[in-house]
């Protein structure tokens, strides 16, 4: 298995400018928030981000609107194609999550946003720096979980990040855990990571990623036995995020190649 896939998350971040005029309520950093959630329930990121920014250039060290910014640029990471495009909407992702983490530690948002991001980039980078990352966007999601334990976002991160740890040999998820502090690498297995995807469905179920997470688990382990019945349910959900049409769109490309090389 490449190394590189050690840790990927779930959500992620793109690379773009503003569109449209936003407004001057926008100037406002608690409207700016307010526009930047409702682009974003309207699965624009792009103005999503735009929204969010054009508040931090009145406060740049607005809690709410640096996790939303983060939460944007995630989004459109994972929309595009250009990898330097998407190595910059990492930084500022995490930039911007780690800033908002310092400012309001006792808050979930950005520490989920943190997790989202340095899992991403736990699947892009080398196998020490995999690793890593891939803790500290364990020990994000953790953290969320203890502020608000009925986090969704959270409880699929932590599954994500099990899934691809368990593909490894128990001696690489030793060694993780011994040199990493992610400790639960050590016992990592498809079933833990299937019960936080059902976690987070039973906290939202109405979220797609989680959704789509436990049927890729499902069929990369042979146990999706209804691939059809699987994707209409999917496609009965409604899209919330601008990424969810994305997640659905790739693993029904999956389960088409699946059937296609039986």
């Amino acid at each position: 298995m490449n190394p590189r896939c050690l840790l990927a998350l779930l959500l992620t971040p793109l690379a773009v400018t503003a569109q449209g005029d936003l407004g001057h309520a926008a100037t406002r950093p608690d409207s700016a928030a307010t526009a930047s959630d409702r682009w974003y329930a309207e699965r624009d990121a792009v103005r999503a981000l735009a929204a969010a920014d054009d508040g931090l250039r009145h406060r740049p060290d607005d809690y709410d609107l640096l996790w939303r910014a983060a939460r944007a640029h995630v989004a459109l990471g994972v929309l595009e194609a250009d990898r330097s495009v998407i190595d910059g909407h990492h930084r500022e992702a995490t930039r911007q999550a780690r800033r908002a983490v310092m400012l309001e530690p006792d808050r979930p948002d950005a520490h989920l946003w943190l997790a989202a991001v340095l899992g991403r980039g736990a699947q892009r980078a080398g196998f020490r720096e995999a690793i890593t990352l891939g803790a500290e966007a364990w020990r994000e999601a953790t953290r969320a979980l203890e502020i608000d334990s009925t986090t969704a976002m959270a409880s699929a991160i932590q599954g994500r990040l099990l899934e691809a740890v368990a593909r490894f040999p128990w001696f690489v998820r030793a060694m993780i855990a011994t040199f990493s502090g992610f400790t639960m690498a050590r016992g990592a297995t498809f079933e833990a990571a299937e019960q936080h995807y059902q976690r987070a469905i039973r906290f939202d179920s109405l979220s797609v990623a989680p959704q789509v997470d436990l049927a890729r688990l499902a069929l990369r382990r042979g146990r999706l036995t209804d691939p059809q019945q699987v994707m209409q349910r999917l496609r009965a959900l409604p899209a919330r995020t601008p990424i969810d049409d994305w997640l659905r769109d790739d693993l029904e490309k999956q389960l088409a190649r699946k059937v296609a090389a039986q």
